[in-house]
């Protein structure tokens, strides 16, 4: 194979798999959302907007003192941390 031919290749399948996977987060956060009631979203909504700076700054450090505060919900078969969910 030629060297160009193999920096094409790789640099084309990159970009395709990086679009692929902002398309299906972007589908997945829709999907967990729609497994919330009201009453956990704006709960979760609310706790966050208090602390959105941090969350920006030192987002593992906060999923971190959410497991240990007991700040998760269960969606499936998956714990998620008020901070993975962020993005609601």
């Amino acid at each position: 194979m030629q060297r160009r031919k193999f920096l094409f290749l790789i640099t084309f399948g990159s970009v395709g798999t990086l679009a692929t996977n902002s398309i299906v987060g972007s589908k997945k956060i829709k999907r967990l959302k729609s497994l919330l009631t009201i009453e956990q979203e704006n709960m979760i909504t609310n706790y966050n907007n208090n602390r959105k700076n941090v969350l920006k700054t030192n987002l593992k450090g906060e999923i971190k003192k959410d497991l240990i505060k007991n700040r998760t919900i269960w969606i499936g078969k998956r714990l998620y941390t008020f901070a993975e969910l962020k993005d609601f």
